[in-house]
């Protein structure tokens, strides 16, 4: 009888090791397939991270802001997150593929803050964005017609 025990006490452990290594398997493949099921690639994972602004339009964002706007992806619950130097605001990722990227703001926070202007220009920009681009730690994020509307990099 003991020995019936010990082998079916080794059967279950190697049957848990198996069950685990499989189930971490899978685990890893969903983190891809909300980006492969619209036709993006890798480059689309890239965008799972925290870009700080660096660039409006062509203009250098001044170092002298008191908080540089920023956008978070977190590509594989298509949502996006981000301050636009004031207020904090939230949306979903409507489309993404290896080379397009729309998404809606939904909604956030609404502070009066001293340059407001600034802060509604970030907001359009963001709205118009058709297009991204990720070459060396840089984001830029594109209209319809592939012109430059903002440029960030990769935060830390």
């Amino acid at each position: 009888m003991m020995i019936f025990f010990r082998i079916n006490l080794h059967l279950y452990k190697y049957a848990l090791i198996i069950l685990l290594c499989i189930s971490c398997q899978k685990g890893s493949k969903s983190n891809t397939i909300d980006s492969k099921e619209k036709g993006g690639t890798e480059t689309s994972i890239l965008l799972h991270d925290i870009w700080i602004l660096h660039k409006i339009e062509d203009i250098s964002y001044s170092e002298t802001t008191q908080k540089r706007p920023q956008l978070q992806f977190q590509v594989t619950q298509k949502k996006i997150l981000g301050n636009d130097g004031c207020n904090q605001f939230f949306g979903k990722i409507e489309n993404l593929t290896n080379s397009e990227l729309e998404f809606s703001i939904m909604g956030g926070t609404k502070m009066r803050c001293p340059n407001m202007g600034a802060v509604n220009t970030y907001l359009e920009l963001l709205k118009k964005t058709h297009y991204y681009q990720i070459m060396n730690l840089e984001l830029s994020l594109l209209d319809a017609n592939k012109n430059v509307l903002l440029v960030y990099k990769k935060g830390d």
